[in-house]
């Protein structure tokens, strides 16, 4: 016979709708509508086990508290924090063709909400962006390490020069000589010495 399950989230303006007919009793395939403001997008989901259904309780959690929050996600319990590690984990696992719990599905589903893979990788993005319009406004890439505008990269500029020293000497950092190109390229100054240096000998 077939299974049947409906559930309303009135409240956030969700609504998750299963309707299945598979003969494995442990499992239901059915639709996903997940309704925010005005747009409505339909998933196909296969419930094949109690994880999955672990994964759905998560991810409407997460989902909620991207909304009240703006994708901040600051304030999340230690346990949520510890399931979107796990997410990003499975997703490079994915990518990689490495035997993963991600699936197609549900990527799109966690970037519907604005999920984001590499934080990491995102801030660095962002910091480009801000050093490119400072120069745009300054003339040069000699943000002041306390920059009262954007402390933030002011203190970003610095840790770089601190990471490329330690690549040059050999040890252990977080730049690579690709981030190296792309801000040599932009003009960012490596050594302010050197730079303040060559200003007064001019």
């Amino acid at each position: 016979s077939g299974t049947s399950l409906s559930m309303d989230y009135n409240n956030n303006n969700k609504m998750l709708h299963l309707d299945g007919n598979n003969s494995n009793e442990n499992a239901i395939s059915g639709s996903i509508y997940v309704k925010n403001n005005s747009c409505t997008t339909m998933h196909h989901y296969q419930y094949q086990t109690v994880q999955d259904q672990l994964w759905m309780k998560q991810y409407n959690t997460l989902k909620d508290f991207s909304i009240q929050n703006e994708n901040s996600y600051t304030n999340l319990k230690s346990s949520q924090r510890s399931w979107i590690v796990r997410q990003r984990k499975e997703y490079q696992n994915y990518k990689q063709g490495v035997r993963s719990t991600m699936t197609k599905e549900r990527i799109e589903m966690l970037e519907e909400i604005g999920f984001d893979w590499s934080p990491r990788n995102t801030r660095w993005k962002r910091r480009i962006e801000e050093l490119v319009e400072y120069k745009k406004e300054h003339g040069h890439c000699m943000v002041p390490v306390q920059y009262k505008d954007n402390p933030r990269l002011g203190r970003w500029v610095s840790t770089q020069r601190k990471y490329y020293k330690m690549y040059k000497k050999g040890n252990k950092s977080r730049i690579t000589e690709e981030k190296i190109k792309q801000l040599t390229n932009i003009g960012f100054v490596w050594s302010r010495w050197e730079h303040t240096w060559s200003d007064g000998g001019a």
